[in-house]
């Protein structure tokens, strides 16, 4: 693991927070370059990526706080400290969906095309903070004697363990290039985003069995229970939208 990629001085930079400026990067950059094939101005996409990222990590640090409020109640400062990990990626999802809602009302535009054109970049985004992760050396599996078995030197995650962040991260690389195949067709408004949300909550409900969690209801996790219940809110969305407004087109061509 290298928590630490390099230092500038005495200052350390952190892997973590080096690969979630690149995903915000990456997600900057597709979304903007995608923008008009939505018919949504480069400005407008600009402002919401900016906006949905700030709302995405407050979202994300406030559940892993939340969860893990007992590493952080002795010493509150620790909470600013996101360089060195600690998001969790349904916290991410929720600031980022009521960022989108309100910017949609406020530049009177529709929702669902603005999440059908942030949708890719979200998933990548994911797939790229996952290797941050793995740097880090947080959101570790379980151990394994498979030759697929990763050493950790962590104080609290010691042996060769499955390197769970690894998995889905290619999980969700191989779901980002679908999508980006799948959204060219003629699709309805929201097709894209859900089956984002599905694929993405899939990707994360499997690697779950291999990764080091507390389980809460028989052999699940609190991650697989909520993944679970997007998938199913998520497919209910899909079934509405697929008996209301018609396909809207090709819409992507960028």
């Amino acid at each position: 693991m290298y928590p630490i990629m390099f230092k500038i001085g005495n200052f350390p930079i952190y892997s973590y927070g080096v690969m979630l400026s690149l995903a915000a990067i990456v997600a900057l950059y597709l979304i903007v370059r995608f923008s008009e094939a939505y018919g949504v101005k480069k400005e407008d996409s600009f402002d919401l990526t900016l906006l949905v990222i700030i709302s995405g990590i407050l979202g994300a640090r406030l559940a892993w706080v939340l969860l893990n409020w007992n590493d952080y109640k002795g010493d509150l400062l620790q909470i600013l400290y996101i360089r060195q990990g600690g998001l969790a990626w349904h916290g991410a999802l929720i600031g980022g969906i009521l960022a989108g809602v309100w910017f949609a009302r406020v530049k009177k535009l529709k929702f669902w095309k603005l999440a059908d054109l942030t949708a890719p970049a979200i998933i990548l985004g994911q797939a790229i903070g996952r290797l941050g992760c793995f740097l880090n050396g947080c959101c570790y599996g379980k151990l394994t004697r498979s030759w697929l078995g990763v050493q950790m030197n962590i104080l609290d995650a010691r042996g060769f363990r499955h390197p769970t962040q690894v998995y889905e991260l290619l999980l969700d690389l191989a779901a980002f290039f679908f999508l980006l195949w799948w959204r060219k067709g003629n699709r309805k408004e929201g097709d894209l985003f859900l089956l984002m949300l599905i694929i993405a909550s899939f990707n994360r409900f499997l690697v779950e069995f291999w990764r080091e969690s507390e389980t809460i209801i028989s052999v699940f996790s609190l991650a697989q229970l909520v993944s679970s219940a997007i998938i199913l809110v998520s497919l209910a969305f899909l079934g509405r939208l697929q008996k209301g407004s018609p396909g809207v087109g090709s819409r992507a061509k960028g």
